[in-house]
């Protein structure tokens, strides 16, 4: 019996083989791309490793931040202006563009209000309302802040404004109700009885278990004509 001739297979018919070609066409391309091909996937390692470097730096960052509004926080409670002051120079200064930065801010601007340095306070308040996006609560507190302000400076119209901008951001706050009451009383002080009386109503319709109920009960009937 004769035993079957193995054929056999030159280059010009692998070339003809699909598969082949496809195995040599991308073993040549990594052969002439190796060196390319090698510092890209170090320039993605790179790319990774510098991002967790700054994640991890700005979480560090941001720890400094708070722990220097916490020490201005307890200054600010104890009525160590001087000290809270200090902590937050530095931190306002050090440390742009945190959260506690944003919250150092509010912080400054009450301090200046109790210092009665309202024309730095009322800086203050507007900066934060104007860059802060975290809680509402605090932004309804910054707006509350320049309402008074205004109120502090007889610019009873504007205090009125800020007092119902503060009341609009506080929501479900406890607070909303103190807001609204303010913004009436302010509303009076300018000489608008009509948004007065309008306020005070929405206090005795819409917070009827506030205790700001009855106070503006009382200023109804007291801007009766």
């Amino acid at each position: 019996m004769l035993k079957p001739q193995k054929k056999k297979v030159n280059k010009k018919e692998l070339k003809h083989d699909p598969l082949l070609d496809s195995v040599l066409k991308a073993q040549t391309f990594y052969e002439k791309n190796r060196n390319i091909l090698t510092y890209s996937v170090i320039g993605v390692i790179a790319v990774v490793l510098i991002t967790m470097w700054v994640s991890a730096l700005m979480k560090e960052t941001e720890q400094e931040a708070v722990t220097l509004l916490g020490k201005a926080q307890v200054e600010y409670d104890q009525f160590n202006y001087i000290k809270a002051r200090d902590f937050l120079n530095v931190l306002l200064e050090g440390y742009p563009g945190t959260d506690a930065a944003d919250q150092g801010t509010f912080l400054l601007a009450n301090l200046n209000f109790n210092e009665n340095k309202i024309d730095e306070a009322e800086k203050m308040f507007e900066e934060f309302v104007s860059s802060y996006s975290g809680s509402d609560i605090l932004l309804a507190s910054g707006y509350a802040g320049i309402g008074a302000c205004h109120e502090a400076q007889n610019q009873y119209a504007d205090a009125a404004e800020s007092y119902m901008k503060a009341f609009s951001v506080a929501g479900e706050f406890v607070k909303a109700a103190d807001y609204l009451y303010l913004a009436g009383l302010n509303y009076l002080n300018a000489g608008d009885t009509n948004n007065a009386r309008e306020t005070f109503k929405r206090i005795v319709d819409d917070f009827p278990d506030s205790p700001k109920k009855y106070d503006a009960q009382t200023q109804m009937i007291l801007s009766e004509k």
